[in-house]
């Protein structure tokens, strides 16, 4: 696979990690060099006692695009708390259309084709959302697109809950992937900023796999035995969802309190304390403190910057790649189950739960040594994807319901490291001062491929029959290895040196 050379003007040169330590907290007030590296988020500097001159900094020279300042372990594990929220209520919402697909077909009678008009509308909204994000961003800032994230997600499971018309049932999936992509880009925008982020990173996509793996187990529940009542579902993740408003709400839009009513108050809050207080702003750009006719062409610009940039395109297309087959193989096999290996339905609705509870484990206890001990992330994803494609070979050609299921756990397993562990190497690799941008755009690309390639397979299947399923995933998990292995890295010595 190519290397990528450190170049002199140190633009793709991997650059040692300055993101937040969580552990361990600080058990005293901290050293003057860190509260200097918080100066610029404090607007009363006039306030404070006399300390050596610095040269003015922003969030862009300290952490280019990422994050204000670097925060208190406190403050960040509030916003940590939040993003791994955020990601279990899109996998709530991801994690049902599998498992209520049949009972979708049923009851509005629809065929398989139509089907596809519903992951088309969650394409029109990724791809929506790969346009306005900057300008998103440019007017509200991180934090308040991720708040306009979680009330879009709201609007969307209200849509479903009362078992709407049709063409209101599909709309109500435009407005979902639009409030994950301005939730789901921000909070992986952020946990990269975090040191050790590879571990963190997994962390919320295990989260995600936790929301994959507990809402079929809830719809095939409720599907099963209410019939006709598989839409009360949707009152889960609407309820789950309003809290993540609240979680929002609390971790990005802090109340501060008495602290800096009064010049005498102010003047006796600690130096902890003041960090403490600085530290609230993290999630808000730098851009949001220049006036909106400049944020905007500053976005603009940024986004072309970005687009210019040829690894960003090799990691997005392997996320599109990857994203489509593993939303593919848990959209379509309840069906193919019961259609292609007669398997009944009441059975069949639960192996989704086998394949997201893998996905879920693989995120969780693989994401650490992935990048540590086997050898890491380009090593292990290319090797996961061989035994990945291998067993996409059981599925298809071992005319075997039960080998079928459990082959699809061991996938879901498999794949499991696959996001978090690519999205740690495009954080390395990508330039530093288009990361923020070029991340938000390569989670949304990804998502695009978790809707165009669902719906290419029900148009497909209309016509050529279900069974089609497993030849059509095995050529997205080939392409998804080839593009891998196309991502540039770096001498694996260096790797570790940096980090």
């Amino acid at each position: 696979m190519p290397v990528l050379p450190g170049t002199e003007d140190g633009q793709h040169r991997l650059q040692p990690q300055t993101g937040v330590e969580l552990d361990p907290l600080p058990p005293t007030a901290p050293s003057q060099d860190v509260i200097d590296n918080h100066q610029t988020c404090n607007n009363n500097t006039s306030n404070r006692q006399p300390s050596p001159p610095s040269p003015p900094t922003t969030s862009t020279t300290a952490n280019p695009g990422i994050v204000d300042a670097t925060p208190t372990a406190k403050a960040v594990r509030l916003k940590l708390l939040s993003c791994c929220f955020g990601f279990l209520v899109a996998g709530l919402n991801d994690g049902s259309i599998g498992a209520l697909l049949p009972y979708i077909i049923k009851e509005y009678k629809i065929s398989t084709g139509s089907v596809g008009v519903l992951y088309a509308t969650s394409f029109a909204g990724w791809a929506v959302a790969a346009l306005v994000m900057p300008f998103a961003k440019a007017y509200a800032g991180l934090k308040g697109t991720l708040l306009l994230g979680t009330c879009l997600y709201i609007m969307a499971q209200a849509l479903r809950v009362w078992l709407p018309p049709y063409p209101l049932f599909v709309i109500s999936f435009f407005f979902a992937s639009l409030a994950q992509a301005f939730q789901d880009a921000q909070a992986n925008t952020f946990v990269s900023s975090i040191s050790a982020s590879h571990l963190w990173l997994g962390l919320i996509h295990a989260i995600y796999g936790l929301g994959l793996l507990v809402a079929p187990l809830v719809a095939t529940a409720l599907a099963s035995n209410v019939p006709g009542r598989w839409a009360t579902y949707y009152a889960f993740p609407l309820g789950v969802g309003a809290l993540n408003v609240g979680l929002v709400l609390v971790a990005f839009f802090p109340v501060r309190g008495y602290m800096g009513k009064t010049k005498t108050r102010r003047s006796r809050v600690s130096n902890a304390n003041r960090i403490e207080e600085a530290s609230t702003r993290i999630g808000d750009t730098a851009e949001t403190e220049q006036p909106l006719p400049g944020r905007l062409v500053q976005a603009k610009a940024e986004m072309i910057e970005t687009l210019q940039v040829k690894v960003v395109w090799l990691i997005s297309l392997f996320f599109f790649f990857y994203l489509g087959a593993a939303v593919t193989i848990g959209g379509w096999i309840v069906v193919f189950l019961t259609e292609v290996r007669y398997l009944p339905l009441a059975s069949a609705g639960y192996v989704p739960t086998g394949y997201y509870g893998g996905l879920f484990l693989g995120r969780l206890i693989l994401a650490g040594p992935t990048h540590t001990q086997l050898g890491g992330e380009h090593y292990t994803l290319t090797l996961c994807s061989v035994l990945i494609v291998a067993l996409q070979l059981v599925i298809w050609l071992v005319d075997s319901a039960i080998a079928t299921s459990v082959a699809v756990g061991f996938v879901g397993l498999l794949i499991g490291p696959f996001f978090a562990a690519a999205i740690q190497v495009a954080s390395e690799i990508i330039p530093r001062k288009v990361r923020a941008s070029a991340l938000s755009l390569v989670f949304v690309v990804a998502q695009l491929g978790g809707s165009v390639f669902p719906a290419l397979m029900g148009a497909v299947a209309d016509q050529k029959g279900v069974g089609v399923l497993q030849p059509i995933v095995l050529a997205l998990l080939a392409a998804m290895g080839v593009t891998w292995w196309f991502v540039p890295t770096i001498p694996r010595g260096r790797e570790l040196e940096a980090n």
